[in-house]
């Protein structure tokens, strides 16, 4: 059963003189964490393994606060599509978000996904991330205004293209179906594959009954999902690393902590949100080695086809940024933002979406 957030405090003495002397309890805040993704997930390590722990520890070392935990991962609690509203309906005090999933609530948050073949530097981008939630209030104000808090979010290793068939320039797509989540379906028509509407942890099963062929994901991810048990291409495309994981907090609950537990929370989630943009640098590497093993064939794709690629597609961040800009963002703003900051980092990109 899910407890909703709550604050408990004993004292202990029956005499007035008594009950001034004794110790009183730590308040207990219980708290479900809650992720559509299992445990295996990098995040949700980072979350049981180091977040967790370094709060509880803090937090017993800065006062008379503590939290109760209850973990709710692989979607016990709520799926890839209902996580954001769990955290607003305090259900879940505090989530991972998975961003490519909240396009309507969260659309400057998809500003990676929005700009394809851009950057594969993850750590880059992660630096670009934060200065663009300092630079734009607008991206915080989208999760406060649906009663959350926003602690930090990461950059994980880049998307590619994982087939059951070869794939060495985009024409092979045409008239394969390929599973895809949010922008990727933009990334895939041009060439004539046909998307289905698919999540990462359906391509294996989909794959393997022949609802589509293929599935543009990260390397860390195919081996998270097993992915490669049913489709033995992994084509490096590059379409780019992205930020596609948000750690947030109920803002009642939040706001309801002692300031220093807020702070304890801020600045935990920014170092877990930043471990695990270098574990997904570590992870790619890694399984990589081992995918490669069990027979999975890892090509790079050529750097002219990616250009082509790049270059077959409509201004796809143009057309987003304008969509949004109607609508009372400033996402045109967040678009050159983004890719002056990534060119300032040493980025140089196969087409310059911006200057057209």
């Amino acid at each position: 059963m899910i407890r909703k957030f709550s604050f408990a405090s004993a004292v202990a003495g029956a005499a007035m003189t008594a009950l001034a002397a004794a110790p009183v309890a730590a308040e207990t805040a219980k708290m479900t964490f809650s992720a559509p993704v299992p445990p295996v997930n990098a995040a949700v390590r980072l979350a049981k393994n180091f977040f967790i722990p370094t709060v509880n520890k803090r937090l017993a070392a800065g006062g008379d606060f503590r939290i109760e935990w209850t973990e709710a991962w692989s979607g016990s609690l709520a799926n890839f599509r209902d996580t954001f509203e769990a955290v607003e309906d305090n259900l879940a005090q505090i989530a991972l978000v998975i961003n490519s999933f909240e396009e309507s609530n969260l659309p400057l948050e998809q500003i990676s996904f929005k700009v394809p073949f851009s950057t594969t530097n993850v750590m880059l981008l992660n630096k670009v991330n934060k200065q663009l939630h300092e630079q734009f209030p607008e991206m915080k104000a989208a999760w406060t205004k649906r009663n959350q808090v926003w602690l930090g979010a990461g950059a994980s290793d880049s998307l590619h293209l994982i087939t059951n068939f070869p794939v060495t320039k985009y024409e092979d797509l045409k008239g394969h179906r390929i599973g895809a989540t949010g922008a990727a379906s933009a990334w895939l028509k041009p060439t004539g594959a046909v998307p289905v509407t698919s999540s990462m942890n359906q391509a294996l099963n989909n794959i393997k009954s022949g609802l589509y062929d293929g599935y543009p994901i990260s390397i860390m991810l195919t081996m998270v999902y097993k992915v490669h048990e049913a489709a033995k291409y992994m084509t490096r495309v590059g379409f780019g690393s992205t930020v596609g994981v948000s750690l947030t907090m109920n803002k009642e609950t939040f706001d309801g902590m002692p300031p220093y537990a807020r702070k304890i929370f801020r600045e935990t989630g920014g170092q877990m949100m930043t471990k695990y943009s270098g574990v997904t640098i570590a992870l790619e590497k890694k399984f990589s080695g081992i995918m490669a093993k069990q027979g999975l064939r890892i090509t790079e794709f050529p750097a002219e086809e990616r250009k082509r690629w790049a270059h077959k597609l409509p201004n796809l961040p143009k057309q987003w940024a304008e969509t949004w800009d109607k609508r009372g963002l400033p996402a045109s703003k967040v678009l050159a933002a983004y890719l002056d900051a990534l060119r300032a980092g040493g980025e140089t990109f196969v087409r310059d979406w911006d200057k057209e």
